[in-house]
């Protein structure tokens, strides 16, 4: 785990637990390469959700002001099984740093 998570680790993982998230990731900076950049800017968070009926998936509300507390800044969550284009899913995915996963589901 990287940055500001760090110390929150148990908090994050509490978080997902309770959303069914299979795996958070922090996508890093395309131009930088950092995990965080030092600025102040909005992170960008890829998450999977572990499988859930239609209903179950419907109550969800993951919720954001949570991780931006953890992490201090805003947050941009971007779902990676709503990318249907591979093309951009590979894009998206090829440049991250797990977070959080799943019993289980640390591979992929």
């Amino acid at each position: 785990m990287v940055g500001p998570a760090e110390d929150n680790r148990k908090a994050l993982a509490e978080i997902c637990e309770k959303f069914r998230v299979r795996r958070l990731d922090l996508r890093r900076s395309t131009s930088t390469g950092e995990d965080i950049p030092d600025v102040q800017t909005e992170l960008d968070l890829l998450v999977e959700f572990l499988p859930m009926s239609v209903m179950e998936h419907a109550r969800i509300h993951f919720p954001l002001e949570e991780l931006e507390k953890l992490f201090g800044r805003e947050i941009a969550l971007l779902r990676t099984d709503d990318i249907k284009l591979e093309f951009l899913h590979r894009q998206l995915t090829r440049r991250r740093t797990l977070l959080h996963a799943a019993e289980g589901q640390e591979e992929s």
